[in-house]
């Protein structure tokens, strides 16, 4: 080989090793820029010009990245992404850049397409903006005033539940969500609230997010209409009364007296002490805290009625509640802890009876005071004969009307005016033990 040759040689290791060295400092830049890795062959419908984040890369990263617990969804060990601020962290360590634009081994299963690496990388190198500025989007309002089926609740039940077969797709064997009519057997159930809102293990990667909680639930007190009806029911109010189904458990009639005399007193569950958190002096401030429909046994409020120990509601030296009280609250959370009410119709004042009338009035509304070891004004209205004795001396009359230089009792509010008059015709008639 002549010398002319040698030097085209030499000339060219020299080049090799410097074009090597060249591209190898390149993609080992310790900053993980990206400013000299191209993303070739864009498709043409793919728009660089909009990466806001609570528009295009926050569905991006749900939808890719934080499908489950098992990947970034909420409480992740590997780092929540379905939060600006948990993507932040991940942005700030330089693992989002890292592992989805240089490494391209997330998402496991490919890579991003490379329109959403371009958007992905745009929006990186514009500072990670949370709302095309600096700060974190809005991106938990909620409108929950319109829970129509037909828009908002079927394309969500469609999205989340009936997707694939083997969740409530056509022809699942768990059963079908893909028609209203299927829908309606999971509600009628009662398995769609228990499974959704109360046990909130489905759907199965994640629950529903708490603005599709909150329209699912709305949408499910309206009496889950298929019609388009989403008129908001006033949870303040009790339903309107129809007449009273002696299989129901009313809220109004049946559930509240016993709490009001029993639990919403003062220095325990009213709305000023509110003991551990619980009020129970309406039906809202009872189904706030610890309340799971359908499942009594989980539900705080009915656990504590059949402790035998120091947690023991009502506490001595209150009376426990009778038998009939226990399975009567037991029932209504059984049957959904609803917010009912009902009109018995007329009032039957010739027909009063001590056992089948006045007792149920007494240990409703009177029996949570006046019982136990230290009954207030040191009254006890346990049995037939304490009441008939204060109802012999006026006082039971007196109580209830407020008359005669009496304060109204029961102290949180008068009877209704069918119990007074039930006492009254009742003591008329000498308060018989009946």
């Amino acid at each position: 080989m002549n010398k002319r040759n040698h030097l085209y040689l030499i000339a060219g290791l020299v080049l090799g090793i410097f074009l090597v060295f060249s591209c190898r400092h390149e993609l080992l830049n310790p900053l993980g820029e990206l400013d000299d890795i191209d993303v070739p062959g864009l498709p043409l419908d793919c728009d660089t010009t909009n990466f806001d984040f609570a528009e295009i890369i926050f569905p991006l990263i749900q939808n890719s990245c934080a499908v489950t617990t098992a990947c970034h969804g909420e409480g992740s060990a590997f780092g929540d992404y379905t939060s600006f601020s948990g993507i932040k962290v991940a942005i700030d360590n330089g693992r989002i850049r890292k592992r989805v634009l240089q490494e391209q081994d997330m998402p496991p299963g490919a890579p991003l397409s490379e329109c959403d690496q371009a958007l992905l990388k745009l929006w990186l190198d514009s500072g990670a903006p949370g709302d095309g500025s600096t700060q974190e989007p809005d991106i938990v309002s909620c409108d929950s005033t319109n829970f129509d089926f037909t828009e908002i609740i079927f394309p969500l039940i469609q999205n989340k539940c009936a997707s694939v077969t083997v969740c409530h797709g056509s022809g699942s064997v768990f059963g079908e969500l893909t028609r209203f009519a299927t829908i309606k057997n999971f509600v009628d159930n009662g398995k769609f609230e228990r499974r959704v809102l109360i046990d909130k293990d489905m759907p199965p990667a994640a629950p529903l997010s708490a603005c599709d909680q909150e329209l699912i639930s709305n949408w499910l007190d309206s009496g889950a209409p298929g019609d388009g009806s989403s008129d908001i029911p006033d949870q303040n109010q009790p339903a309107d009364p129809g007449n009273c189904d002696p299989n129901v458990v009313y809220f109004e009639q049946d559930v509240l007296p016993i709490l009001l005399s029993n639990c919403a007193l003062a220095g325990c569950h009213d709305s000023k002490t509110r003991e551990e958190g619980f009020d129970f002096t309406s039906y809202n401030k009872t189904v706030a805290k610890d309340f799971k429909r359908g499942r009594p046994r989980d539900t705080e409020m009915y656990e504590v009625l059949t402790e035998e120990d120091d947690d023991m509601m009502p506490p001595p030296p209150m009376a426990p509640l009778s038998a009939e009280q226990i399975k009567k609250i037991y029932d209504w959370i059984k049957q959904g802890g609803k917010n009912l009410t009902c009109d018995p119709g007329t009032c039957d004042t010739q027909n009063v009876t001590f056992s089948a009338d006045i007792l149920a009035i007494i240990e409703n509304k009177c029996k949570g005071c006046h019982s136990g070891s230290n009954p207030k004004g040191n009254v006890l209205l346990t049995n037939y004969t304490q009441t008939r004795a204060l109802a012999l001396t006026g006082r039971l009359s007196g109580t209830i009307n407020a008359s005669g230089g009496f304060p109204v009792m029961p102290p949180l509010g008068k009877l209704p005016d069918c119990e007074i008059q039930q006492i009254e015709a009742w003591i008329a008639n000498g308060a018989p033990n009946n």
